[in-house]
């Protein structure tokens, strides 16, 4: 095996290795809320801006007022990939591969912030970054501007980029191009689900990850413990 491939595989190893410790670890290591306890008590105050957030706390982008827990999961990829039609499919490998092209300026985390991303809380294990001005270009689901990036936070300090975050404010349409591959979520209660479904909870902030990391076992799984292998 070529010596760089054997890096990569290591490093992906590793990574799966400590998202699943951080996920298991102590207290919540994500950005979302699993209920209302998971909100961390020391977000700042709503500010000017909040609305083109969905009306939440800015530095908890995607936790979604009160709390809403992931009561819903998705069917294994391939079962997804085989339900999909061949335009589904392709639709879905287009987002994805051309989120990984834009992220790939992001690897550096002082590259993320040069940009704009700025993080909700550098405290966690796995920090979430928003992006007010992606977020108010009315774009959506736009690859070459996501509204956040995810960072997990190594043993050594350093952090590793995970993946993008997209997201939709109350009254926007969040685009399906690949059917049932990806679901949006959303935390809010009103929704009466974690998932949405197409077309639905319009009135509410709805969110999507894309997992990039090599270690990723599925790109469109929530929330990351789940992304990672992590049942």
């Amino acid at each position: 095996m070529p010596m760089r491939a054997r890096a990569h595989g290591v490093a992906a190893l590793f990574v799966v290795m400590f998202v699943a410790a951080a996920c298991a670890g102590g207290g919540a290591t994500d950005d979302h809320a699993t209920g209302a306890s998971a909100v961390p008590t020391s977000a700042p105050p709503a500010r000017a801006g909040g609305a083109d957030m969905g009306g939440m706390d800015m530095g908890g982008m995607d936790m979604g007022g009160s709390g809403h827990r992931h009561d819903a999961a998705l069917p294994p990829l391939a079962e997804r990939l085989a339900g999909a039609t061949p335009a589904q499919r392709d639709a879905t490998a287009d987002l994805l591969a051309r989120t990984k092209a834009t992220l790939a300026a992001y690897a550096s985390e002082p590259a993320a912030r040069a940009a704009g991303f700025v993080p909700n809380d550098v405290t966690r294990r796995v920090v979430h970054y928003r992006n007010v001005a992606n977020r108010r270009d009315d774009h959506e689901l736009d690859p070459s501007a996501p509204e956040g990036l995810v960072y997990l936070r190594l043993p050594t300090g350093e952090l590793h980029l995970l993946g993008a975050l997209f997201t939709v404010r109350p009254g926007e349409r969040a685009p399906t191009p690949g059917g049932d591959i990806f679901s949006w979520h959303t935390h809010d209660p009103a929704s009466g689900s974690f998932l949405v479904p197409a077309g639905g909870c319009t009135e509410t902030f709805r969110m999507l990850h894309v997992w990039t990391a090599p270690a990723a076992v599925d790109p469109w799984i929530q929330p990351v413990r789940d992304a990672f292998g992590r049942r």
